[in-house]
Order: structure tokens, then C-alpha cells, then sequence
């Protein structure tokens, strides 16, 4: 078998050197939106979306400094995210749509079919994303609509252990999912056979050295079995 030989992720010529014309003019730079960070398969990531997160991740993990924080965030939370959100077509939009719908109509008072998944732990165990949601519920309250990797939810809480410190504490939550991919078993993974870029070269210390070579966009990952 052949190895696929090593390739270093794109960073985006514009921000590198400061002149558009360094990519040559056969191809110009994207145009990414203003505080675009990182980027997988084109899809942008935020320096908004990655710290929105990371400030949560200070009560949790105060011993990281802010690059840890917003390494474990990215790894774990936003290119899972984006590669999903890049991937999603129209049936990311049709998910957000029903998710909505089901929401008003439950707003509404009206009888609605529902499949809600039960998660009970602490915020690594119920995925970042859901226990930042559930903490600003009181039990029985019900968040709006957020979006995790592949799906958009509607989380409930049900009860929260109360621990004084936050990343001890556990909570039990109902979630309501509205899926747009078949990929839900592997969609924390998928990302990994994605192509990565590296927009704002002060972001290249952030992302794990192993990702700059994995991510070359050849391959997606099989499903672990």
C-alpha cells in the first residue's frame, strides 16, 4: 500500500504574506468573513463561535491557559460542527425548519409526536454544547433551538446535582433531536478526513500538530466499530 505523503494545511495566502497576488492569479483567495479563524472543507470557523464556548470552559477547566481552552474547543466542539454544518445541504435546512415548527407548536400548547433522549452527566459526558444550554434552565424549563454536530435539539432539563464545582456537577436532560445526516455514530470523527486551513496564522499554535497533517481532505474515516 502506498503511504499518502504528508501535506501541511493551506493557510490563506492573503494572511500570510499580506498580498492577495502571492496565491497567483490563477486562483484567488477566499473572501472569508470578518474574524474567520479557521476553516474545514470551506466551511469558516469563528473566533466568536470557538470563545463563546471557551468562556464557559473557564469555570470548568481554570488550571488551562486560553490556548488549551481554545484547543480542547475546537477539537471537540467547533470542527465537528462546521464539517457537519459544511456537509448538511438541504437537509441541515429542513432540520432547522422542523425543529422550529415542533418547537412553536409545543410553545403553543399543542399535542406533539416527540422521541426524547435521556443524557445524565457532567458536561463532558453530555457533550459542551448541552450542558451550556441545561445550566441556563431552571429543572422543567426547555432551551430554544441549538445545533449540535448533525442535528439541531431542543434540550430539557430535568434535574442538576447543584456541585459547587462546575465541572463536577451532573446534570439529566431531555433531548429532542432533528438529525440532517445518517452519520450521527461517527459525526464527532468525520471531520478528521476533512480539509483543514489555517486562516489567521496566529491560530496555527492552537490547532494540535496532528490535525495539520491528518486533515488533507483525501480521505473521510470509516465508522469505529
Amino acid at each position: 500500500m502506498t503511504p499518502r505523503p504528508l501535506r501541511l494545511p493551506r493557510i490563506a495566502c492573503a494572511a500570510l504574506f499580506g498580498l492577495a497576488a502571492a496565491c497567483g492569479s490563477e486562483q484567488a483567495a477566499p473572501a472569508w468573513p470578518q474574524g474567520t479563524v479557521v476553516a474545514v472543507d470551506g466551511e469558516p470557523i469563528l473566533a466568536s463561535e470557538v470563545d463563546a464556548h471557551v468562556e464557559a470552559m473557564l469555570d470548568l477547566e481554570n488550571a488551562f491557559g486560553l490556548t488549551q481552552r481554545r484547543r480542547m474547543v475546537l477539537v471537540n466542539v467547533s470542527l465537528p460542527l462546521a464539517h457537519a454544518r459544511r456537509h448538511g445541504g438541504e437537509r441541515r435546512a429542513e432540520a432547522r425548519r422542523a425543529a422550529e415548527e415542533w418547537l412553536a407548536r409545543l410553545d403553543a400548547g399543542e399535542e406533539v409526536e416527540s422521541d426524547w433522549q435521556r443524557l445524565v452527566g457532567n458536561w463532558d459526558q453530555v457533550g459542551l454544547t448541552v450542558w451550556l444550554a441545561a445550566r441556563e434552565l431552571e429543572p422543567g424549563a426547555r432551551s430554544g433551538v441549538v445545533e449540535l454536530p448533525g442535528r439541531f435539539a431542543v434540550v430539557r432539563l430535568e434535574a442538576r446535582d447543584g456541585a459547587r464545582n462546575p465541572a463536577l456537577e451532573r446534570v439529566q436532560v431531555l433531548l429532542e433531536a432533528f438529525p440532517y445526516t445518517d452519520r450521527l455514530d461517527t459525526v464527532l470523527q468525520d471531520y478528521l478526513g476533512g480539509e483543514l486551513e489555517i486562516v489567521d496564522p496566529a491560530w496555527d499554535e492552537i490547532v494540535p500538530g496532528a490535525l495539520k497533517y491528518e486533515m488533507t481532505g483525501d480521505a473521510t474515516p470509516e465508522p469505529k466499530s
